[in-house]
């Protein structure tokens, strides 16, 4: 039994103890007003103690606060109503006299049962409970509400003991002053270890005790109780009047006459264990004992005979028909909260990895779940299955197995349930599938009931799993080797858990698109360019130990505007993806063709060892354009230009192999076009110069640096000089005179022909004039 069972389980001797005591005392005299009271007292304990015995070990929060507050019933009242029978007791009745003395006392027990108990709004806000490794506890911090019944209870505690202590102490008699000192010195002593056990340790102390003041009070209440048969406390008031003949019995006589009453202490003390055998032994006692006074006392002056006896026996038969009956249903209710604790355990474990599922180790994670539910719910196996996303395939994705159990995960050996006929089909409509023992099971009940009995599946519980519009997949928990007595709680705890796994595994699928997106192109599928990147990366750190090559191949179309000026952009996005399926299929595994750009594409070839193997690559690569791209029923021949960068010749670094490929991407275009082309030396040193002399032609107006030179223009046939023909030249400080054909193509390619123009065309008029105005 666990520690929260075990108390609950005192709480509820506790509640037999008060009620046996209070019944004791009540029949000594029922017409006294101390009598009444202390059994009251033993009442609002009872409330008090069996409450606690619920709350203490309660499935939920919600039902342990509903305990607690039915609890105030008895706790909130207790000290108004012991006040008033020491009162009583002690002789100070004539207080009473007065009836606002009745408000004063029990006004506060009415206000703490609205504040505790019976005024939600209040109640509620009373308890923060928390549970503990002894059950829940309440931690709520002091309130002025809870101060306010701190006062009650300390002020009506004190009054108790001062009014128990003046007793003894003016008392002349040895034997009151004995019973008051013992009842203070039990009282005091409650009220301490109450006060340590209730507030100081669980608000002051980290650690949390278990809150055990109906226990407590015991102490107080069997020092009463010791004194009632040691001392006559309470005891009824003698009567002198002489009894008729007949009616006198000794003492001895009766004890062996009214003994039969007593086994019912031990019947109702029994029904609280766990070992039924403690029952039956008490029973079997109960009804000799009975047998053995039948015997040995037939009959008695008070004229008990064999119908008080068989009447005896018939009330003891059904009595202990109703323990056995109370203690079946009580442990019952203790393992079912002992379950659902473990339940709720389990799946706040199994949430908290949830939480941190990602797409890295969702697979760890489920199996992981699928184990511990296994184990918890006594399964042989436990299965996932899950559809793909197009939801049209299927898949037994994870598995659990207990040892000895054959696995279900390759279809050729065993088939599983959801793939027998209408199983699926049933689930899809009612939600899960729940068969406790297949045997007991009425025919047509299932579909393929044979089916499942072939596969030797005792007990089964499949729940459907669902997305945000649709069925995502199923989790099955099978029994082989006997059957499993689950009941709905089990049921609705793996639809708890089908319902966290959905989450997590949207989750994680949200995970993934948001990488695809990240990493790679919308439209063909390929790796992008920041994907590529990161692998060219890692590909020139592993050729750097291996002294391989790579290659570094970048494609683009020729004249691909005009396809989509035929054909729309629709097909031109048909034209890319029919290119990227031809590129990716002609690659290595662990090469790498990604879309780049619009109409461009770059290959990656890591751990090449020959430069001739990357022309070969790159001849295959070209004659993916020779044959034609069909796009809505219609032929369309395409070419392309590629240039090629080896690392580390080309660059030693990703930016410089793609510029470099870029480059001679270029110089593949300018030459015709349809062919690939290799970075080389020469290219490279192109490149630098016109950068160098595209960065200077941006200042040569500025410096002066441009001059114009003039040709005449001679007509053939009369040899005159018929006009002048301008021509610009440029001094390049360093580089001396740059002839147009080297640098007109660079100022028409960065836009500088414009400004370059207007120069020409100024000086060429401004020259011949600026002499003659000086002249």
């Amino acid at each position: 039994m666990s520690l929260p069972g075990l108390i609950s389980l005192l709480f509820f001797v506790a509640v037999v103890i008060y009620y046996l005591l209070g019944f004791y005392v009540i029949r000594l005299n029922p017409g006294s007003i101390i009598h009444r009271l202390f059994f009251c007292i033993c009442l609002t304990l009872c409330i008090w103690a069996f409450s606690f015995s619920i709350a203490n070990s309660a499935i939920s929060y919600e039902m342990s606060l509903t305990w607690r507050r039915i609890a105030a019933l008895g706790w909130g009242t207790l000290y108004s109503i012991l006040l008033h029978y020491t009162l009583c007791l002690t002789g100070k009745q004539n207080v009473f006299r007065k009836k606002w003395v009745y408000a004063l006392i029990y006004l506060p027990a009415a206000v703490n049962v609205f504040v505790f108990s019976l005024y939600s709004d209040l109640a509620v806000k009373r308890y923060v409970l928390e549970y503990t490794y002894a059950g829940w506890v309440n931690v709520r911090p002091t309130s002025a509400w809870d101060l306010m019944f701190n006062v009650y209870y300390i002020v009506f505690s004190l009054m108790v003991i001062g009014l128990f202590f003046h007793w003894g102490w003016s008392s002349k008699e040895r034997v009151i002053k004995k019973q008051a000192y013992m009842i203070v010195a039990s009282y005091v002593l409650a009220i301490v270890i109450g006060t340590l056990t209730e507030f100081v340790i669980n608000y002051y102390f980290p650690f949390k005790f278990p809150q055990l003041a109906p226990l407590i009070t015991l102490i107080p209440i069997t020092t009463m109780y010791y004194c009632i048969i040691k001392y006559g406390l309470m005891a009824p008031e003698t009567k002198n009047t002489v009894p008729q003949e007949g009616q006198i019995l000794s003492e001895a006589s009766q004890s062996h006459v009214t003994f039969w009453a007593l086994p019912i202490i031990f019947v109702l003390v029994s029904i609280l264990f766990r070992q039924k055998r403690l029952l039956y032994m008490v029973s079997v006692a109960t009804f000799v004992t009975l047998f053995w006074i039948w015997i040995m006392v037939p009959e008695q002056t008070v004229k008990i005979g064999l119908s008080s006896h068989v009447f005896r026996i018939g009330i003891f038969g059904i009595f202990i028909w109703i323990a056995f009956y109370i203690n079946r249903i009580y442990f019952d209710r203790l393992a079912k909260n002992e379950e659902q604790v473990k339940l709720q355990k389990l799946l706040v474990g199994i949430s908290a990895q949830f939480v941190d599922a990602r797409q890295e180790n969702i697979d760890i994670i489920i199996n992981d779940m699928l184990r511990q539910c296994g184990s918890h719910f006594q399964a042989d196996r436990a299965g996932l299955f899950m559809y793909s996303r197009d939801n049209n395939n299927l898949a037994h994705s994870h598995e659990w197995c207990n040892a000895g159990i054959a696995s279900t995960l390759d279809p050729k050996d065993h088939q599983t349930a959801l793939d027998l006929p209408g199983v699926k089909d049933q689930i899809d409509k009612t939600g899960y599938i729940h068969i406790n023992d297949l045997e007991t099971l009425q025919p047509g009940s299932i579909p393929d009931r044979e089916s499942l009995k072939k596969e030797q599946i005792k007990s089964l519980i499949i729940v459907k799993l669902t997305g945000i519009d649709n069925v995502i997949g199923y989790i099955s928990f099978e029994a082989i080797q006997s059957p499993r007595k689950w009941d709905q709680d089990h049921r609705e705890m793996i639809q708890v858990l089908g319902n966290l796994l959905s989450d997590a595994l949207r989750q994680v699928e949200s995970e993934k698109a948001i990488n695809y997106m990240a990493y790679y192109d919308a439209l063909t599928g390929l790796p992008n360019r920041t994907l590529l990147t990161d692998r060219l990366k890692q590909a020139i750190s592993l050729s750097m130990r291996t002294e391989k090559l790579i290659s570094v191949m970048f494609i683009d179309l020729d004249s691909f505007k005009s396809v989509n000026d035929t054909m729309g952009h629709d097909g031109g996005d048909a034209m890319l993806l029919q290119i990227a399926e031809r590129l990716s299929a002609l690659v290595r595994k662990y090469d790498t063709v990604s879309r780049f750009g619009g109409d461009e594409f770059l290959v990656m070839l890591p751990q090449i060892s020959d430069v001739n193997n990357i022309q070969k690559v790159a001849q295959k690569m070209m004659s993916v354009f020779d044959q034609p791209i069909i796009i809505k029923n219609q032929e369309f021949f395409v070419t392309a230009s590629a240039g090629i960068a080896v690392f580390p010749f080309d660059g030693e670094d990703t930016d410089e192999l793609i510029k470099h490929a870029d480059m001679a991407m270029y110089a593949a275009k300018n030459k015709g076009k349809n062919r690939f082309s290799f970075c080389s030396v020469e290219m490279k040193q192109e490149v630098l110069d016109n950068m160098e002399l595209t960065n200077s032609l941006y200042r040569a107006v500025e410096r002066n640096e441009l001059f114009l030179q003039y040709q005449p223009q001679v007509n053939p046939e009369t040899l005159e000089i018929i006009g002048m023909e301008a021509l610009i030249r440029w001094r390049h400080p360093r580089r001396g005179i740059i002839p147009p054909m080297k640098f007109i193509p660079i100022a028409e390619k960065t836009s500088l022909i414009h400004s370059i123009g207007e120069w020409v065309l100024m000086t060429a008029i401004l020259e011949p004039i600026i002499p003659r105005l000086a002249a």
